[in-house]
């Protein structure tokens, strides 16, 4: 099994995803729904670094980008919009920018991939 870039980039977001779900449940009162999106989201992140690792990168990608635009839109809302950027909390902060990191590696993993 090759680790590849995305294999790892997807795995860090994951994990980092999970960390922030179980950060928001421990800091906050009535923080479950925000426990499970982690599982479920980081989950599906972790999901697709093995398909990566495994050589499925469609699957992986699919599972890759689906995991993204649901953290990256809801954290986006919630920052930006819902709160404000004043009020937005540091940990909302910090996974819309690994969002954005996430989204730009895989993005040019996959058209360094389609030039090859």
């Amino acid at each position: 099994m090759k680790l590849t870039s995305n294999a790892v980039v997807t795995l860090v977001y994951g994990l980092c995803v999970l960390a922030s779900g179980l950060y928001r449940f421990l800091s906050e009162e009535g923080g479950h729904a925000g426990l499970w999106f982690g599982i479920v989201m980081g989950g599906v992140a972790l999901i697709a670094s093995g398909l990566f690792a495994v050589q499925k990168t469609i699957a992986g990608h699919v599972l890759a980008w689906l995991a993204i635009a649901f953290v990256g839109g809801w954290f986006f809302y919630e920052a930006l919009i819902k709160k404000g950027l004043a009020e937005a909390e540091t940990r909302l902060l910090l996974v819309l920018g690994l969002t954005v990191v996430a989204a730009g590696l895989l993005l040019q993993s996959a058209l360094r991939t389609r030039k090859q």
